[in-house]
């Protein structure tokens, strides 16, 4: 069991990610832009795209109900879905590697698919950027409020699945903006992790499905925004990620 002075320094660790990784963005000309004209602005945007359907709220109404199932789920599932290595891989792509991975497939145009610019590879990977570190908040957030035991008994940071709505998140953004040639992959991960969750005891089954709702709606909608990146202009963009190193 992780200690509590553990856990603390890990959501330390990652908010700092987290804030690091908004202030960096600076705006560099509002007037050419047409996604928004201050960040605020932006992610209000990209959080109307994602919550804008009706039908989110009939799939939450959903994983309510099913929550009645959270016991019998577990006592037949722990330790008994997946085979062990498969299950660790789950564990591992959704502490992280998901975002990685997803920006690496992004930074490098694609493996070589698309020809970017580097101002367009960078736009790019900052609409990535946020609607992962949108949908890591949420999740944090509604963890705090709920405050719901986990199965195995270790901490009251239950619901939602973190490790499912950040995979489902990449795995939503990819699909829209990619297609399904990227996001079927994307996607299988992220089931494999959701499922893992159930394997290890660390998750209910509506924790994971939340989870996965709750990324698959944020990465779905902040993929929408500048849909096409490559067929726009930008020699004047609104948001610039900022490095040490150039790309």
């Amino acid at each position: 069991m992780i200690c509590p002075v553990l856990l603390h320094k890990k959501k330390s660790f990652w908010i700092a990610c987290c804030i690091f990784a908004i202030t960096s963005s600076a705006p560099q000309d509002a007037a050419t832009a047409d996604w928004g004209r201050s960040y605020p602005d932006h992610l209000a945007q990209g959080l109307h795209c994602s919550f804008s359907q009706p039908r989110w709220l009939f799939a939450a109404g959903g994983i309510a109900g099913l929550g009645r199932f959270d016991v019998d789920v577990r006592n037949s599932c722990n330790g008994r879905i997946l085979p062990e290595p498969l299950a660790r891989l789950g564990k591992v792509y959704g502490f992280g590697s998901n975002y990685i991975l997803g920006s690496v497939y992004i930074l490098s145009d694609r493996f070589g698919a698309e020809e970017w610019r580097r101002q367009e590879r960078l736009q790019e990977w900052q609409i990535f950027s946020e609607s992962c570190i949108i949908t890591g908040a949420t999740t944090m957030i509604i963890k705090k409020i709920t405050h719901r035991l986990r199965p195995d008994g270790s901490t009251r940071d239950s619901f939602p699945s973190g490790h499912s709505s950040t995979s489902f998140c990449v795995a939503a953004f990819m699909n829209q903006r990619y297609g399904p040639k990227t996001g079927a992959p994307a996607m299988a991960l992220a089931l494999v992790t959701a499922i893992s969750r159930l394997h290890h005891d660390r998750h209910w089954l509506s924790d994971a499905l939340a989870g996965a709702l709750l990324g698959g709606l944020l990465g779905d909608g902040f993929a929408r925004l500048e849909q096409e990146p490559a067929k726009k202009s930008y020699t004047s963009p609104q948001w610039q990620i900022n490095f040490v190193f150039r790309l």
